[in-house]
């Protein structure tokens, strides 16, 4: 689960602090898929602007 959403982080380039926070969702349900969808979407709304 951990391997899976590092090599998730680096495939979809988010940014270096979502790891903490996807890290722990990692651990504690199998719903942080939805959550870091919305946090990839956010941070490529962002990334867009520059």
């Amino acid at each position: 689960m951990i391997k899976n959403s590092y090599s998730l982080i680096i495939f979809n380039n988010i940014y270096p602090i979502n790891i903490v926070g996807i890290y722990i969702y990692d651990i504690i349900a199998l719903e942080n898929y939805s959550i870091s969808l919305y946090y990839y979407e956010e941070y490529n709304y962002i990334d867009s602007l520059f």
